[in-house]
């Protein structure tokens, strides 16, 4: 089975940039397109060869797949075989959804804009986080010495992952 990464031809890894991935995704599609098929078993092949393209190009784009991928990769835990959180965002978010919850009871639209803002800086320091366990992980050879830094960087995946969720839910 084949991952984003191999998918689009590109070096694994955290930091690969949108423009990366939509240079390999116009070089893979342009010979994968189904205009170019010849006959209807080609056309076939080109179309699913166009979905893996698609989906591959999606997943590289989203910065938590991506990291989820290229954790993957590097043999670490995957999200239903560790949900460790960081010690007490649990607490902070279900805190900070109270108080958004108040605050849209009110119509407190400025205590509901700083609680938004709460979640974006953490989104933005979980973002911050697992690049550098990244970083630090790729310098490593695998082996035992890269195993906790699998762990926090899954740790801090299920956090941006809490996150995203609340950002979700006061989006609107």
């Amino acid at each position: 089975m084949s991952d984003a990464f191999e998918v689009l031809g590109l070096p694994v890894s955290y930091a690969t940039s949108p423009a990366q991935v939509q240079r390999a995704y116009m070089a893979r599609a342009a010979a994968a397109h189904p205009d170019s098929a010849g006959g209807t078993d080609a056309e076939l092949d080109a179309e699913a060869a166009s979905a893996r393209l698609n989906q591959a190009k999606d997943t590289l784009l989203d910065d938590e797949q991506r990291a989820a991928v290229v954790l993957a990769r590097l043999g670490g835990p995957a999200a239903n075989q560790d949900r460790s959180l960081p010690p007490a965002l649990l607490a902070d978010v279900m805190d900070k959804r109270s108080e958004f919850e108040n605050a849209q009871g009110k119509g407190n639209a400025h205590a509901m804009e700083a609680l938004r803002d709460w979640a974006n800086c953490q989104r933005q320091h979980r973002i911050a986080t697992v690049s550098g366990l990244f970083e630090k992980a790729a310098a490593l050879p695998p082996g035992p010495e890269r195993v906790p830094l699998l762990k926090a960087i899954r740790t801090e995946l299920n956090a941006w992952r809490y996150i995203e969720r609340m950002l979700e839910q006061v989006s609107d």
